[in-house]
């Protein structure tokens, strides 16, 4: 990965991701490793003002490259 930036961590809705990267595909993951959602072709921007408050585990996949990155959701 380029330098992967997401912020802010912890959020209460939005998750934004460098500008100049678009993420193939982002699987959402809870604490205990249940898959949530799949997301594909992620601009700049993650909505997760839907989610229940807690820790969240996101896999980020940019061609055939991955990182994974915790994320902490508030109210």
């Amino acid at each position: 990965f380029k330098e992967f930036l997401f912020f802010p961590n912890p959020t209460d809705g939005w998750l934004y991701f460098n500008k100049d990267l678009i993420v193939d595909r982002i699987e959402i993951y809870s604490i205990l490793g249940e898959l949530i959602k799949i997301n594909r072709n992620v601009a700049t921007s993650l909505d997760l003002s839907t989610y229940k408050e807690g820790i969240y585990i996101l896999k980020c996949y940019l061609g055939t490259e991955m990182k994974t990155i915790r994320v902490v959701k508030e109210k």
